[in-house]
Protein backbone atom coordinates (compact mmCIF):
# COMPACT_ATOMS: atom_id res chain seq x y z
CA UNK A 1 0.00 0.00 0.00
CA UNK A 2 2.99 2.28 -0.53
CA UNK A 3 2.59 5.04 -3.15
CA UNK A 4 4.85 3.71 -5.95
CA UNK A 5 5.96 0.20 -4.96
CA UNK A 6 4.39 -2.37 -2.70
CA UNK A 7 6.25 -3.61 0.37
CA UNK A 8 7.05 -6.96 -1.25
CA UNK A 9 8.82 -5.19 -4.15
CA UNK A 10 10.79 -3.03 -1.70
CA UNK A 11 11.73 -6.19 0.22
CA UNK A 12 12.99 -7.90 -2.96
CA UNK A 13 15.06 -4.85 -3.95
CA UNK A 14 16.70 -4.62 -0.54
CA UNK A 15 17.42 -8.36 -0.40
CA UNK A 16 19.25 -8.21 -3.74
CA UNK A 17 22.09 -6.34 -2.10
CA UNK A 18 21.70 -6.46 1.68
CA UNK A 19 21.03 -8.78 4.57
CA UNK A 20 20.02 -5.96 6.90
CA UNK A 21 17.26 -7.04 9.31
CA UNK A 22 13.81 -6.23 7.92
CA UNK A 23 10.60 -6.11 9.91
CA UNK A 24 7.52 -5.57 7.78
CA UNK A 25 5.04 -3.31 9.57
CA UNK A 26 1.71 -3.46 7.78
CA UNK A 27 -2.07 -3.42 7.94
CA UNK A 28 -2.20 -6.49 5.67
CA UNK A 29 -3.04 -9.32 8.06
CA UNK A 30 -4.02 -12.01 5.53
CA UNK A 31 -2.00 -15.19 6.20
CA UNK A 32 -0.91 -15.33 2.55
CA UNK A 33 0.66 -11.87 2.88
CA UNK A 34 2.45 -12.88 6.09
CA UNK A 35 3.84 -16.01 4.45
CA UNK A 36 4.88 -14.05 1.34
CA UNK A 37 6.70 -11.48 3.47
CA UNK A 38 8.53 -14.03 5.59
CA UNK A 39 9.45 -16.34 2.71
CA UNK A 40 10.41 -13.29 0.62
CA UNK A 41 13.15 -12.36 3.07
CA UNK A 42 11.57 -10.40 5.93
CA UNK A 43 12.90 -11.30 9.38
CA UNK A 44 9.56 -10.54 11.00
CA UNK A 45 6.06 -9.42 10.04
CA UNK A 46 4.04 -7.23 12.40
CA UNK A 47 0.43 -6.26 11.69
CA UNK A 48 -1.36 -3.13 12.88
CA UNK A 49 -2.49 -2.43 15.51
CA UNK A 50 0.50 -3.32 17.65
CA UNK A 51 1.93 -2.34 21.00
CA UNK A 52 5.12 -0.28 20.94
CA UNK A 53 6.76 -2.52 23.57
CA UNK A 54 6.21 -5.53 21.30
CA UNK A 55 7.70 -3.74 18.30
CA UNK A 56 10.75 -2.68 20.32
CA UNK A 57 11.23 -6.27 21.51
CA UNK A 58 11.00 -7.55 17.92
CA UNK A 59 13.57 -4.97 16.75
CA UNK A 60 15.92 -6.05 19.54
CA UNK A 61 15.52 -9.71 18.55
CA UNK A 62 16.21 -8.91 14.89
CA UNK A 63 19.33 -6.97 15.82
CA UNK A 64 20.50 -9.74 18.16
CA UNK A 65 20.07 -12.31 15.37
CA UNK A 66 21.94 -10.02 12.99
CA UNK A 67 24.88 -9.77 15.38
CA UNK A 68 25.06 -13.54 15.80
CA UNK A 69 24.92 -14.21 12.05
CA UNK A 70 27.04 -11.34 10.72
CA UNK A 71 29.54 -12.32 8.10
CA UNK A 72 32.55 -14.00 9.64
CA UNK A 73 35.91 -12.29 9.40
CA UNK A 74 37.45 -12.97 6.01
CA UNK A 75 40.75 -12.23 4.42
CA UNK A 76 40.70 -11.64 0.68
CA UNK A 77 43.87 -11.81 -1.40
CA UNK A 78 44.35 -10.83 -5.02
CA UNK A 79 47.97 -10.85 -6.04
CA UNK A 80 49.79 -8.72 -3.49
CA UNK A 81 46.58 -6.98 -2.34
CA UNK A 82 45.14 -8.21 0.97
CA UNK A 83 41.92 -7.12 2.66
CA UNK A 84 41.23 -8.22 6.25
CA UNK A 85 37.53 -7.62 6.97
CA UNK A 86 38.04 -8.06 10.73
CA UNK A 87 40.39 -5.11 11.09
CA UNK A 88 39.28 -3.41 7.84
CA UNK A 89 42.96 -3.30 6.97
CA UNK A 90 43.97 -3.09 3.32
CA UNK A 91 47.54 -3.71 2.26
CA UNK A 92 49.37 -3.96 -1.02
CA UNK A 93 52.84 -5.46 -0.96
CA UNK A 94 52.75 -5.13 2.87
CA UNK A 95 52.06 -1.37 2.62
CA UNK A 96 48.92 -0.21 4.47
CA UNK A 97 46.46 1.62 2.22
CA UNK A 98 44.16 4.06 4.01
CA UNK A 99 40.65 4.11 2.53
CA UNK A 100 37.51 6.07 3.24
CA UNK A 101 34.46 4.06 4.32
CA UNK A 102 32.92 4.26 0.82
CA UNK A 103 36.18 3.28 -0.87
CA UNK A 104 36.42 0.31 1.50
CA UNK A 105 32.81 -0.74 0.79
CA UNK A 106 33.46 -0.46 -2.95
CA UNK A 107 36.62 -2.55 -2.64
CA UNK A 108 34.74 -5.22 -0.65
CA UNK A 109 32.00 -5.31 -3.31
CA UNK A 110 34.63 -5.81 -6.01
CA UNK A 111 36.89 -8.25 -4.17
CA UNK A 112 34.03 -10.43 -2.93
CA UNK A 113 33.09 -10.90 -6.60
CA UNK A 114 36.69 -11.36 -7.66
CA UNK A 115 37.17 -12.19 -11.35
CA UNK A 116 33.48 -11.49 -12.02
CA UNK A 117 32.29 -8.20 -13.52
CA UNK A 118 30.03 -6.13 -11.26
CA UNK A 119 27.48 -3.95 -13.01
CA UNK A 120 27.36 -0.26 -12.28
CA UNK A 121 23.83 -0.67 -10.87
CA UNK A 122 24.91 -3.52 -8.60
CA UNK A 123 27.81 -1.48 -7.24
CA UNK A 124 25.66 1.62 -6.71
CA UNK A 125 23.01 -0.46 -4.89
CA UNK A 126 25.59 -2.27 -2.75
CA UNK A 127 27.70 0.74 -1.78
CA UNK A 128 25.21 3.62 -1.81
CA UNK A 129 21.96 1.70 -1.24
CA UNK A 130 18.96 0.96 -3.42
CA UNK A 131 17.39 4.33 -2.61
CA UNK A 132 20.44 6.33 -3.80
CA UNK A 133 19.19 9.32 -5.74
CA UNK A 134 22.46 11.02 -6.61
CA UNK A 135 24.47 11.15 -9.81
CA UNK A 136 25.58 7.73 -11.09
CA UNK A 137 28.98 9.17 -12.04
CA UNK A 138 29.81 9.15 -8.31
CA UNK A 139 30.82 5.52 -8.90
CA UNK A 140 33.40 6.59 -11.48
CA UNK A 141 34.86 9.11 -9.02
CA UNK A 142 35.23 6.47 -6.30
CA UNK A 143 36.67 3.89 -8.70
CA UNK A 144 39.24 6.49 -9.81
CA UNK A 145 40.12 7.24 -6.17
CA UNK A 146 40.43 3.53 -5.40
CA UNK A 147 42.63 3.00 -8.47
CA UNK A 148 44.88 5.87 -7.40
CA UNK A 149 45.43 4.16 -4.06
CA UNK A 150 45.62 0.52 -5.17
CA UNK A 151 46.77 0.47 -8.80
CA UNK A 152 50.13 2.15 -8.36
CA UNK A 153 52.27 2.83 -11.46
CA UNK A 154 54.85 0.17 -10.54
CA UNK A 155 52.25 -2.51 -9.73
CA UNK A 156 49.99 -4.77 -11.75
CA UNK A 157 46.57 -3.22 -12.36
CA UNK A 158 43.84 -4.97 -10.37
CA UNK A 159 40.74 -2.82 -11.00
CA UNK A 160 39.49 -3.24 -14.54
CA UNK A 161 36.76 -1.59 -16.57
CA UNK A 162 34.46 -4.02 -18.32
CA UNK A 163 32.97 -1.95 -21.14
CA UNK A 164 29.19 -1.88 -21.19
CA UNK A 165 28.99 -3.67 -17.81
CA UNK A 166 30.93 -2.03 -15.00
CA UNK A 167 34.06 -2.96 -13.09
CA UNK A 168 35.97 -6.03 -11.99
CA UNK A 169 38.79 -6.74 -9.58
CA UNK A 170 41.14 -9.36 -10.97
CA UNK A 171 44.80 -10.13 -11.18
CA UNK A 172 44.44 -11.71 -14.63
CA UNK A 173 42.49 -9.26 -16.78
CA UNK A 174 43.78 -6.59 -19.13
CA UNK A 175 41.47 -3.59 -19.58
CA UNK A 176 39.43 -3.66 -22.75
Amino acid sequence: MLPHLDGFSVLRRIRKSSQIPIIMLTARDYIGDKVAGLTGGADDYVTKPFEMEELIARVEVALRHRQSTDNPVKTYTVGDLTVDTGSKRVTRDSRIIPLTQREYELLIALISNQNEPCSREELLDTVWGVDFDGQPNILDVYVRNLRNKIDLPDRQKLIHTVRGVGYMLSQNVVER
